[in-house]
C-alpha cells in the first residue's frame, strides 16, 4: 500500500465531464490530510494554473457548516481518483489543518483551532462528501429530491417491519409458543459469536419452546427462570461471551416466550429477569 505524497493533486469526476480537484496538504504519522479545493471545471489531464487550487472548499451541504471539506486518510487513493501531478504545498496550507491527535493535547482549545481540525476518515466518505457538496452548490434540487425519495423508501421499509412485527406478535398471542416452533432466535449472531455458542443458545430456546407448550403462566415462570440461569452458565462457560447486543437478544427472546405463556410484565421483571447474571 502506498499513501499519497504531500503535494499530490487528484481529480474527482463529480458530474459527467466535470472535475473537482483535491490536494494532499499535510502528513501526520501514517495519515495524509486531503482537502477539496475550490477548483471545479471541465475534465483535466494536468494540473491547472489557478488560485482556486490553493483555496479549500467549505463543507456546507445539508446540515453541515464547516470551513473546510477534508479529512485524514490512511490508505492509498482509490481508482475513482486520477492523479494529475504535484504542486508544492504552501506554508499557509499546512498551517490551516490540524490532526485530531495533537488537538487533543492542546490545553486551551479555541474555536479558531477547532475549525482547523479535520476528522480521521475513509476515502469513500470523503469523496461522497465532495460529490454531494458540488451537487449542493450546482444541482441542489436534484440532490434534495433524491434525499426525499430515500427517506420515503426508508419510512416504507420501517413501516413494513413494524407491520410484520405486529403480525408476528398477534400470532404469538393467538397460538402461544406453538407460533415459535420454526423461529430462529439468534440468526443475527452469525459471524459475531462463536458457532458453539450460537448452536447452544438456539438449542436452549428450541427446548424451551417445546417444553412450554400447555404450561400455565406459573409453570412457565419457573421454566423461564431456569432458562435464564442456563444462559448464565453458557455465558460463564465461554468466557463471558455475551456483549450488550447479545444480552438484549436473549432477553427479548425470553420475553417473547413469556408473553406467549401469558406471564405478566411484573412477574417477568421481578422473577425471570432478576435471575440474569450476564
Amino acid at each position: 500500500m502506498s499513501l499519497p505524497e504531500v503535494g499530490d493533486v487528484f481529480a474527482l469526476e463529480v458530474a459527467p465531464g466535470v472535475d473537482l480537484l483535491l490536494r494532499v496538504v499535510e502528513a501526520h504519522d501514517a495519515t495524509r490530510c486531503v482537502v477539496a479545493t475550490r477548483y471545479a471545471g471541465p475534465r483535466l489531464v494536468r494540473v491547472p494554473r489557478s488560485a482556486a487550487l490553493f483555496e479549500v472548499q467549505p463543507l456546507t451541504q445539508r446540515a453541515w457548516n464547516r470551513p473546510m471539506l477534508g479529512g485524514w486518510v490512511a490508505t492509498e487513493a482509490p481508482p475513482a481518483l486520477r492523479l494529475l501531478g504535484y504542486v508544492a504545498v504552501r506554508p499557509v496550507e499546512r498551517a490551516r489543518v490540524l490532526h485530531p491527535a495533537p488537538w487533543l493535547k492542546i490545553a486551551v482549545k479555541t474555536k479558531a483551532l477547532a475549525d482547523q481540525v479535520l476528522p480521521l476518515t475513509a476515502w469513500d466518505a470523503l469523496l461522497r462528501d465532495a460529490k454531494d457538496q458540488w451537487r449542493w452548490d450546482h444541482a441542489r434540487a436534484a440532490l434534495l429530491a433524491e434525499d426525499a425519495s430515500q427517506e420515503r423508501r426508508q419510512f416504507a421499509s420501517f413501516a413494513a417491519a413494524l407491520n410484520a412485527q405486529g403480525r408476528a406478535q398477534e400470532e404469538v398471542e393467538v397460538l402461544g409458543v406453538a407460533a415459535l416452533k420454526k423461529k430462529r432466535f439468534f440468526a443475527a449472531w452469525k459471524g459475531a459469536a462463536p458457532v458453539k455458542v450460537i448452536t447452544a443458545a438456539e438449542a436452549l430456546l428450541r427446548d424451551a419452546v417445546t417444553t412450554l407448550q400447555g404450561r400455565t403462566s406459573k409453570q412457565a415462570t419457573r421454566q423461564l427462570t431456569a432458562l435464564v440461569r442456563a444462559f448464565n452458565r453458557l455465558h460463564g462457560q465461554h468466557g463471558h461471551v455475551f456483549d450488550t447486543d447479545a444480552r438484549e437478544d436473549i432477553m427479548e427472546a425470553v420475553g417473547t416466550l413469556a408473553r406467549a405463556c401469558r406471564v405478566d410484565d411484573e412477574t417477568f421483571d421481578e422473577i425471570i429477569d432478576a435471575a440474569r447474571e450476564f
